[in-house]
């Protein structure tokens, strides 16, 4: 099972109510093609925190339909819930900015939510998993 972090900005809850993750963007559209069924979509929303846990219900499909206001995004997976959370439930990457392994310097732990669908470590998502239940 792949873990990787999703990153759909202000499309976030957009993805949420479609249940589907799509990337115009060439490098993660590759390793969104990887993914497959079972697989772990962790999304962070840009400013806000962590937003929830998806699993991959479809592998990569190409689809040109309208679902976000700002674009096609036509590669996707079809995603279904673990843990969804509201947005004024988002959990604050400040909590545990000390404990991920994917943020190397606390000071700049923003540089970590900067490239979309990198691997997530079993013991970040435990953390990450964990701090979403609350």
């Amino acid at each position: 099972m792949k873990i990787k972090l999703a990153i759909a900005a202000h499309n976030t809850e957009k993805c949420f109510e479609s249940g589907v993750y799509g990337t115009d963007d060439v490098p993660a559209a590759v390793k969104l093609s990887e993914l497959v069924v079972g697989d772990i979509l962790v999304f962070y929303k840009n400013r806000e925190g962590f937003a929830g846990i998806w699993q991959v219900v479809q592998p990569y499909y190409r689809d040109e339909s309208k679902i976000w206001d700002d674009g096609i995004y036509p590669n996707r997976v079809k995603i279904e819930p673990v843990i969804a959370l509201k947005p004024e439930n988002y959990v604050d990457v400040k909590t545990m900015v000390n404990d991920l392994e994917m943020i190397k310097h606390p000071l700049y732990y923003g540089l970590a939510f900067r490239r979309n669908l990198v691997d997530i470590s079993e013991k970040d998502f435990t953390l990450i998993k964990s701090k979403l239940k609350k």
